[in-house]
C-alpha cells in the first residue's frame, strides 16, 4: 500500500514539475506554439496572435491542473 502511495506521489510531483516547466516556457515572449489547421483558413489569419491565444489557453489549463495536484498534497 505504501509503495503504491509513494509511486503515485512521485508521478504527481513529476507531472507538477513538467507542467511548471512548460508554463515557464510559455511565458517567454519568444516561445511560439506551432499551429496546424485541417481546413483552409483563408487570408488574414495572424498566426502570431493565434499562437498567443493558444498559449493563454494552455497556461490556464496548466494552472487548473497544478491546483488539482497541489490540493492532493495539502
Amino acid at each position: 500500500m505504501e509503495k503504491k502511495f509513494f509511486d503515485n506521489a512521485q508521478k504527481l510531483i513529476h507531472e507538477h514539475d513538467e507542467l511548471t516547466r512548460l508554463k515557464n516556457e510559455l511565458v517567454n515572449i519568444n516561445t511560439s506554439i506551432g499551429v496546424f489547421h485541417n481546413d483552409w483558413d483563408g487570408p488574414g489569419l495572424n498566426y502570431s496572435t493565434y499562437s498567443d491565444e493558444v498559449k493563454e489557453f494552455i497556461k490556464k489549463s496548466i494552472d487548473i491542473r497544478l491546483k488539482e495536484i497541489e490540493k492532493q498534497f495539502n
